[in-house]
């Protein structure tokens, strides 16, 4: 049995362990960081929009996010993920309703929410 030989992180695909390679990892971390909630704000969803994609816990199945939804308003399709579930907005509580159903996140849908970008519809 070879004795156990520790990686560096050189080795290990990690890059180099000094100073400057810490700083300029902190400093693209607090880029993104900073920037998270400026995309955030600009996606949530607004009064105006007639459809909704609800967000639920991603360790939420699709039956779990669906009967959620459900809940809270009439269902229009399923998002990308399967705890995206697109919702048609009934009337001024619908978002309320969408939170109080276990919603982390509601962005606008435009277009229904699950169109494929490249096909230009």
């Amino acid at each position: 049995m070879s004795p156990r030989r520790e990686h560096t992180p050189a080795e290990s695909g990690l890059g180099s362990d000094t100073p400057e390679s810490a700083c300029n990892f902190l400093v693209g971390m607090l880029i993104v960081m900073a920037s998270l909630p400026a995309v955030g704000l600009a996606a949530m969803a607004s009064p105006q929009s007639p459809r909704i994609a609800a967000v639920y816990p991603p360790w939420w199945s699709n039956r779990d996010a669906a009967l959620a939804a459900a809940s809270a308003g009439s269902i229009a399709s399923a998002g990308a993920a399967p705890f995206v579930i697109v919702v048609r907005r009934a009337d001024g509580q619908t978002l309320g309703r969408l939170r109080r159903s276990g919603a982390v996140l509601l962005l606008n849908a435009p277009g229904g929410g699950c169109q494929n970008p490249t096909s230009g519809a």
